[in-house]
């Protein structure tokens, strides 16, 4: 069970998880985004960082503008970011786990 904890791809996925995790409860906006205010004869729209947290209702009573609560959605160039932080940045991490021991395997196989 351990070593299977140990392997690259687990830890990817445990990183990956955690990453998520931090960025669904805790507001940080970083992802580019689009708020939409409508109410009656009120409509407009306002580009805006959004938070992941946003989609779970954690932290949006700071975008609340005269009891108008907004719907939003990502842009493109929000999702692509938000796919290379989630995903893009724990696979690198565990690729590079993978590759140091590989080169510690081959160090010690030599000597």
């Amino acid at each position: 069970m351990l070593k299977l904890l140990t392997t690259w791809w687990m830890i990817a996925i445990l990183l990956a998880c955690f990453v998520f995790s931090i960025f669904a409860l805790f507001p940080v906006p970083m992802f580019d985004g689009v708020f939409y205010y409508n109410n009656d004869l009120v409509h407009f729209q306002q580009d805006s960082k959004v938070a992941l947290s946003y989609f779970f209702g954690v932290g949006i009573e700071s975008e609340i503008k005269n009891t108008i609560v907004p719907s939003f959605k990502l842009k493109p160039v929000g999702i692509a970011l938000m796919i290379l932080i989630h995903l893009g940045f724990p696979l690198l991490i565990g690729l590079r786990i993978k590759y140091s021991r590989e080169r510690k395997k081959l160090d010690e196989s030599e000597h």
